[in-house]
């Protein structure tokens, strides 16, 4: 204790001055190297979270470009797919009514064509056969008128012929005597066969 009052008694001042200005340099030295170090470190870790961030940033876009481009395609081609199905089945749907159109205008013209040819023919026939039926009645007329002067200036006088004619009907009766019925001499169907009729009547 002694020892140590007798030493700093003894120091000096400007000692005590150099050991008070090595103090505070050691001290502003150590100040500085915790400062640097701090500095380094918070550059460091800033430097690292910066390129952190960055990467997964750009690790992220690229995934969502990828994705963005494989459901675009995806849509893209769906829907490309969905339109060309659709005009497909537009087309097909298109070509059957044309057909079925095209074939329904052929059987009506078929049928019109059918059926004014029967109309036509059977006017026809008809126009025929009433030309035939006047023809068959001038001839009947004509025959009866004959043969009724024939059976006249022939026959004997007791011998009577009378002959009715159901116009309506285009049918004649006669008979040749008045004691015997009334036989159908002609119907307007049968031509061919009025003469023989009426003369077997006749006879």
């Amino acid at each position: 204790m002694t020892r140590a009052l007798i030493i700093a008694t003894t120091i000096s001042p400007l000692t005590m001055v150099v050991v008070v200005v090595v103090v505070v340099v050691v001290v502003v030295v150590v100040v500085v190297e915790v400062v640097v170090y701090v500095v380094v470190i918070v550059v460091v870790v800033v430097v690292v979270v910066v390129v952190a961030v960055v990467v997964v940033v750009v690790v992220v876009g690229l995934v969502v470009v990828v994705v963005v481009v494989v459901v675009v395609h995806v849509v893209v081609v769906e829907v490309v797919v969905a339109v060309v199905e659709e005009v497909v089945l537009v087309v097909v749907v298109v070509i059957v009514v044309v057909v079925v159109v095209v074939v329904v205008v052929v059987v009506v013209i078929v049928l019109v064509v059918v059926v004014s040819y029967w109309v036509n023919t059977s006017r026809k026939l008809e126009i025929l056969n009433e030309k035939r039926r006047l023809r068959s009645r001038r001839f009947l007329n004509r025959f009866i008128d004959e043969y009724v002067k024939q059976i006249i200036f022939t026959e004997k006088k007791d011998f009577t012929l009378e002959i009715a004619r159901d116009r309506q009907n285009d049918v004649v009766y006669g008979r040749k005597k008045l004691d015997i019925p009334l036989q159908r001499l002609y119907h307007g169907t049968n031509r061919f066969s009025q003469k023989v009729m009426i003369s077997a009547c006749m006879r």
